[in-house]
């Protein structure tokens, strides 16, 4: 992710939440590059492998459908088509997680096969 150009977010961005990060190669990256990054991932194991690569990410287990932050992130993101794995229902859910997290002009980034 590279800082706002003023085309993605309308902020710049710092914090990042990164929802089912597994081993977190993309996460550690964006730690090296400075910015303030959280973890999260449903499995425990997946989190102690990315958890022996950096100190610089805070790593926590859990479900994206049950995160509780409040505008704490500029920017959230969901890689590697995490996101197929929930039906309608759970991407709502997922959906107002992601705003609810997100300062006001963050930006969320999610990919998918096509």
């Amino acid at each position: 992710m590279r800082r706002s150009s003023g085309k993605d977010a309308k902020r710049e961005v710092r914090d990042v939440l990164d929802l089912a990060c597994g081993t977190g190669i993309p996460t550690v990256e964006l730690a090296n590059r400075g910015y303030n990054v959280v973890g999260i991932d449903l499995h425990e194991e997946m989190l102690e492998v990315a958890r022996r690569k950096t100190d610089k990410v805070k790593f926590i287990q859990g479900n994206a459908l049950e995160i509780n932050f409040r505008e704490e992130f500029d920017a959230v993101m969901m890689l590697f088509s995490s996101i197929t794995y929930f039906n309608e229902e759970e991407l709502m859910i997922l959906f107002r997680k992601v705003h609810e997290a997100l300062r006001p002009g963050g930006v969320f980034v999610a990919d998918f096969p096509q």
